[in-house]
């Protein structure tokens, strides 16, 4: 299965690349500066353009199976990620591609009360400013009548698939809970071939 990337420069976005070609599939990713990529592969096939222009995103998602976002902001404030999440949608529903897998946060919206501590003070305190693009970009694919699933990380570490990590409607963390970005990356291509639980939300927490 063909899948396109979004988001393929970041660490979890570099990750999921990686692991996607060293199982065998092909791999379409849009970046704005290709040589940040670091890597070249028979199977991977690299678009230079920003993920808010139609006209590039459309040439990255066609005869894709399946599409990953894992698009984050720099300095986390705008709405970069809901407008080009709408383009994505957009581009994704012309071209008649349904499976969308895009990475958010555990601790917004209604995932605030499985996200312990850091859900109930530090991000009503500190972060819902940041965080509120991430919110509407949730907004946007829940909108947007496509087959998806947002995959809600606890904090990411560095690091590479250990296996050992729990994902589902339920997860819930604490404080200290973390997960490497390595398992991120394999829970979204394993959702992006699950052919169960769409259209929802799930947690993802690591295990010690």
């Amino acid at each position: 299965m063909k899948i396109a990337v979004f988001g393929a420069t970041g660490g979890t976005g570099r990750r999921v690349v990686e692991q996607a070609l060293a199982e065998g599939r092909e791999v379409a990713v849009l970046a704005r500066r290709p040589e940040s990529m670091g890597m070249t592969h028979e199977r991977l096939r690299v678009t230079k353009g920003d993920a808010r222009d139609g006209e590039a995103v459309a040439s990255v998602v066609q005869e894709a199976g399946a599409v990953i976002s894992t698009l984050g902001l720099r300095k986390g404030v705008g709405t970069s990620l809901s407008d080009a999440t709408r383009v994505i949608c957009g581009a994704m529903t012309a071209a008649g591609v349904r499976r969308l897998v895009v990475m958010s946060v555990l601790g917004i919206r209604d995932s605030r009360d499985k996200a312990g501590v850091f859900g109930r003070v530090i991000i009503p305190l500190f972060m819902s400013k940041a965080l509120s693009d991430r919110a509407r970009l949730e907004e946007v694919v829940e909108e947007s009548e496509l087959d998806y699933t947002l995959v809600r990380p606890t904090r990411l570490v560095d690091g590479g698939p250990t296996g050992s990590y729990s994902v589902g409607p339920d997860v819930r963390a604490s404080l200290f809970s973390k997960v490497a970005r390595g398992d991120a990356a394999h829970c979204l291509l394993a959702q992006a071939e699950s052919q169960e639980g769409h259209s929802r939300a799930v947690g993802l927490v690591g295990r010690p």
